[in-house]
């Protein structure tokens, strides 16, 4: 019997590359998701709301129910199963076999960062939130007077000026920090706030880092205003029109615009029996994950649609 070429490689080992290289990829959803685990097929995620607003004591106490915002979240199972072919490991001086599985886990990371975008794009028209899209011109919450989460500031498609950036962000960080909780109470982002990032399209990426980067200049005196307050992540797979742009408020770890439900871990089988090479004329790999991608609160994130 021919010798088994794959005889060495593992699921563990495989996993192990797996793992290695998605947690040296570059990606955007983990910074704009909470993560929450699941044990069931969908999960109801119930905020309680703001506590009621402190008042004068004359006589008793007024004794307030906390509101209750519910969501449902629904797991999707996804997979990628690959083989890795014989011939060319046989011929391979170059490390091909591990490169592949390498390649594989980027593939995975780029995957997630993908159905994060397809969720943000959609977040106009989904209803999702209390029967409204998540990005609308007239959410409320409770007691809060009607906020704005998608706003159209003009800027230029494909090449805005810098001049241009700065009016779109300014008016999407000024409209985030007039959002009211659940009491009516202006600063409910506030504690949020303390951390921003932007996510735009490849077509974005230089302005936006200029924008945060540079010293801008106000009436002839240096305005570091958004030195440091900005961080900026360009998503590649935004498809809807270049001059979109979105500002999360990301400095409450316990409350975020998106949410990352996990089911299960990510499962890598590996078949490498000499019976195994042999049917599939290679290596097989199977992977396997279950979760779902969904909204969160929409006071912590803005669109600006650029129009």
């Amino acid at each position: 019997m021919a010798a088994n070429i794959f005889a060495n490689v593992t699921t563990r080992g495989v996993k192990a590359e797996f793992m290695e290289a998605m947690d040296g990829a570059p990606t955007v959803w983990d910074k704009h998701c909470q993560i929450i685990p699941s044990d069931a097929k969908d999960e109801n995620h119930a905020w309680l709301g703001t506590l009621p607003i402190p008042r004068h004591k004359l006589s008793g106490r007024n004794f307030q129910s906390l509101r209750d915002f519910t969501l449902t979240i629904t797991n999707r199972t996804y997979e990628m199963s690959y083989v890795i072919d014989r011939d060319t490991a046989e011929d391979d001086q170059t490390g091909f076999v591990a490169r592949a599985n390498q390649d594989a886990a980027l593939a995975w990371s780029t995957f997630h960062d993908s159905l994060f975008s397809t969720l943000i794009e959609a977040g106009t028209s989904d209803n999702a939130f209390n029967g409204t899209s998540f990005f609308n011109d007239s959410h409320t919450i409770g007691d809060s007077a009607a906020f704005d989460n998608s706003l159209a500031v003009s800027m230029t498609a494909d090449n805005p000026t810098l001049a241009n950036m700065e009016d779109g962000v300014k008016d999407m960080i000024a409209a985030m920090a007039l959002f009211q909780d659940d009491q009516g109470r202006v600063g409910y982002t506030s504690q949020a706030m303390t951390k921003l990032r932007l996510i735009v399209p490849a077509t974005y990426l230089r302005r936006t880092t200029e924008l945060i980067k540079s010293q801008l200049t106000n009436s002839g005196s240096s305005n570091p205003y958004y030195l440091n307050l900005l961080e900026v992540d360009m998503l590649p797979n935004l498809t809807a029109a270049a001059d979109d742009i979105y500002l999360s408020a990301v400095g409450r770890s316990k409350r975020m615009p998106f949410i990352y439900q996990a089911r299960t871990n990510l499962e890598i089988v590996v078949y490498n029996s000499t019976e195994h090479i042999a049917d599939n004329d290679g290596l097989k790999v199977l992977t396997r994950q279950r979760f779902r991608f969904g909204y969160g609160d929409p006071r912590f994130c803005v669109l600006n649609t650029g129009d």
